[in-house]
């Protein structure tokens, strides 16, 4: 995957960030069970993460699924309190979403980098 600097991401870093971005949104649970103070920070440094990679990479620029993500986390930043069922079924549908992105960009994809 070409980024905005025409440099190629391999398909194995793309899986090492995806693998990564499963891990960082999977923490939110832990940190909103034990009601942790940090969560806010912790998910506003995810959606800056999400922003930038948005940036960087050309083909992530025009997919909806990335704004999903993007909307996820500014939805649990704008509202703390929510029940912690929501939390979870979105951390979860997160998830989801970023193993369907590893599958549709790493898929179509040769490694080249």
């Amino acid at each position: 995957m070409k980024t905005k600097y025409g440099y190629e991401i391999s398909r194995d870093m793309i899986n090492a960030k995806v693998e990564e971005l499963i891990g960082r949104f999977f923490k939110i649970l832990p940190l909103r069970e034990h009601g942790s103070n940090t969560i806010k920070q912790y998910m506003e440094s995810l959606l800056r993460e999400l922003l930038g990679l948005e940036q960087l990479m050309l083909e992530w620029r025009n997919d909806g699924q990335l704004l999903t993500l993007m909307g996820i986390l500014q939805y649990h930043i704008d509202h703390p309190d929510c029940d912690l069922s929501i939390v979870r079924s979105d951390v979860f549908k997160a998830i989801n979403i970023i193993n369907f992105l590893r599958e549709k960009y790493t898929d179509k994809h040769t490694d080249r980098g």
